[in-house]
């Protein structure tokens, strides 16, 4: 889908209905509310959430031939299934309570999931493959990390700073 692909700054909005329909929330999907309120950035958030969904159970949350309201009620269900009992809680909290949330304006932006919880436990797979890349003496697991602050919160690093190890 990134063929669709646009930047939406700050506060813009869109009206147009592109994207794969499994991966599209409310406010793009249902004609009426696209037409009438537009939507902005958390759009990527929602579908940030079903790609962990998926990722999680093999399965999507939402049928894409099905008219998304009626499946909103059902969303609590979503997680009732026998599969989350073997996933933590602070990844079924990132995904109902921040990003599979049907009102946009409740739906969490990039910079909280960044720093959600789920998000910082990944701090210790980090330390754990530069431990791995000083064994093997060579950086390729990391390459696109970098420790921001004392502790040890995980971002992106640019592929200029990248590049020049």
């Amino acid at each position: 889908d990134f063929g669709y692909a646009r930047t939406i700054h700050e506060h813009s909005l869109r009206y147009t209905k592109v994207g794969t329909t499994a991966y599209l929330p409310p406010e793009v999907s249902h004609d009426q509310w696209r037409n009438a309120r537009g939507y902005n950035k958390t759009v990527d958030m929602w579908a940030i959430g079903v790609i962990i969904f998926v990722s999680l159970t093999g399965y999507f949350p939402f049928h894409e031939e099905i008219d998304i309201l009626p499946q909103l009620e059902n969303i609590p269900k979503l997680f009732q299934d026998d599969l989350f009992n073997e996933i933590t809680d602070e990844v079924k909290d990132l995904l109902r309570f921040r990003l599979l949330v049907p009102d946009a304006g409740h739906r969490m932006h990039s910079a909280g999931v960044i720093y959600h919880d789920w998000f910082q436990k990944s701090r210790n797979l980090l330390k754990s493959c530069k431990q791995l890349e000083e064994c093997l003496e060579k950086k390729w697991l990391t390459l696109f990390f970098e420790e921001t602050d004392s502790n040890a919160n995980v971002s992106v690093a640019t592929i200029e700073e990248s590049d020049s190890n």
